[in-house]
C-alpha cells in the first residue's frame, strides 16, 4: 500500500489535474458564449463552516455540465463572505474570466449599450431546498400571528413542540399526520396519559377547535405547495425551467388569498407536479373531509398574503416581464 506521503502527493496531483480540466472547459464555454451559472452552498461540519463553489455550463443538447471551483472554510455564512471567497477563487484563474475582464474594461468605450448591460449582469438564484425550508417559517409565523390575534397564544406551536424532540421545527413532517390521527391520539392520551402532564396538555389542546383548523391548513400547504416545490427541486434540469412553474404558483396563491375556500378544494398549485406519495392518500382525504370554518378562511387569507410576498421576493426575476420570464424552457411534464 502507498505511504501517507505518496497519498498526499496523489491528492495534490489529482486536484491540480481536476482544476486544470475545469478551467479549460470553462474557458472554452466563455469563449463560445455558452450560458454560465455560478453555484454556492454552505454547511457546518464538526464545528467548521464550509462554502462550496461551482459553475454550471448549459449544453445545447440539454442539461448542464457542473464543475467544482473549490471548497473553502469560512468564518461565517454571510453573503459578503461568499462573494469575497468567490472573488479569491476567480482571481486565481489563469485564463477565462481572469483574462476576459481586463479586456472588457480596456474596450469598454467601444462596447454597445447592450454589450455593457450583459457584461454587468450577475444573476443570483436561490437554492430550491432553502426556498422550501424557509417557507416553513413563513407559514408558521403567519399562523402564529393569527393565533395571537384570536387567542393571545401560539397554541399550534405548543402542540407540535410537545409531539417532537426538536421544538416546533418538527411540525413540518407530522402536521398532516397529527390532523389525520387526532381522534386516535386523543383516545390514546385518555387511556394512557394519567400522571403524564405533557400528554394531558396535548390532549386538552387537541380538543381546541383552533388547533384542528390550523393543522388542517398546514397539512394542505404541505400537500399542495411544499410537495410540488420538492418535486421541482428534485426533477428540474435547469433553473430556467422554474419560470412557468412560478407563474402557476403565484397565480394559485393570489387566488387563495382572494378566495381562501379555493385551497380546500384540494387543487394543487402546480398540477403537473402534483403527486400523492404512497400511503399519503388517507391523509389528504381526511384533510379535505372537514369543511373550513370562517376562522380557517381568515387564517388562510393571512397565510397566503405572507406566502405571496415571500414567493414574489424569491422569484422576482421569473415573474412575467422580468429577466427570465421569456425563457425558452418549458415547465416539467407529468411524472
Amino acid at each position: 500500500s502507498p505511504s501517507a506521503t505518496s497519498v498526499r502527493r496523489f491528492a495534490v496531483a489529482s486536484l491540480s489535474v481536476a482544476k486544470a480540466h475545469a478551467y479549460e472547459h470553462l474557458d472554452q464555454a466563455i469563449e463560445i458564449g455558452e450560458q454560465l451559472c455560478l453555484y454556492s452552498d454552505e454547511t457546518n461540519k464538526l464545528g467548521s463552516k464550509m462554502q462550496l463553489f461551482g459553475a454550471g455550463v448549459e449544453k445545447e443538447s440539454g442539461g448542464q455540465e457542473v464543475y467544482l471551483l473549490g471548497l473553502a472554510q469560512v468564518p461565517d455564512k454571510s453573503a459578503q463572505t461568499a462573494f469575497s471567497v468567490l472573488k479569491d477563487r476567480f482571481d486565481g484563474l489563469s485564463r477565462g474570466v481572469g483574462d476576459t475582464l481586463p479586456r472588457v474594461i480596456s474596450d469598454w468605450d467601444s462596447l454597445s449599450d447592450t454589450q455593457r448591460k450583459q457584461a454587468l449582469t450577475f444573476h443570483v438564484f436561490y437554492c430550491q431546498l432553502h426556498t422550501i425550508a424557509n417557507y416553513t417559517n413563513i407559514e408558521l409565523e403567519a399562523i402564529a400571528e393569527y393565533d395571537r390575534l384570536r387567542t393571545g397564544l401560539t397554541v399550534l406551536k405548543e402542540v407540535t413542540r410537545l409531539f417532537g424532540d426538536r421544538s416546533a421545527g418538527l411540525h413540518g413532517c407530522i402536521k398532516d399526520r397529527i390532523f389525520a390521527h387526532r381522534e386516535s391520539l386523543k383516545k390514546f392520551i385518555h387511556e394512557r396519559g394519567s400522571g403524564r402532564p405533557e400528554l394531558i396538555k396535548i390532549g386538552e389542546m387537541l380538543d381546541l377547535q383552533i388547533v384542528g383548523e390550523h393543522l388542517q391548513i398546514l397539512g394542505l400547504l404541505d400537500q399542495l405547495v411544499t410537495g410540488p416545490l420538492w418535486r421541482l427541486a428534485e426533477n428540474v434540469t435547469h433553473v430556467m425551467e422554474t419560470g412557468a412553474t412560478v407563474s402557476l404558483l403565484l397565480s394559485w396563491v393570489r387566488e387563495c388569498r382572494e378566495s381562501p375556500v379555493t385551497m380546500f378544494s384540494g387543487n394543487c398549485s402546480v398540477p403537473s407536479l402534483h403527486s400523492i406519495a404512497p400511503g399519503s392518500e388517507e391523509f389528504l382525504e381526511k384533510l379535505l373531509s372537514v369543511n373550513p370554518s370562517e376562522a380557517s378562511l381568515e387564517a388562510v387569507a393571512l397565510v397566503m398574503e405572507s406566502s405571496l410576498g415571500y414567493f414574489e421576493y424569491l422569484f422576482e426575476d421569473f415573474i412575467p416581464k422580468y429577466s427570465y420570464s421569456s425563457t425558452r424552457y418549458s415547465v416539467l411534464g407529468d411524472g
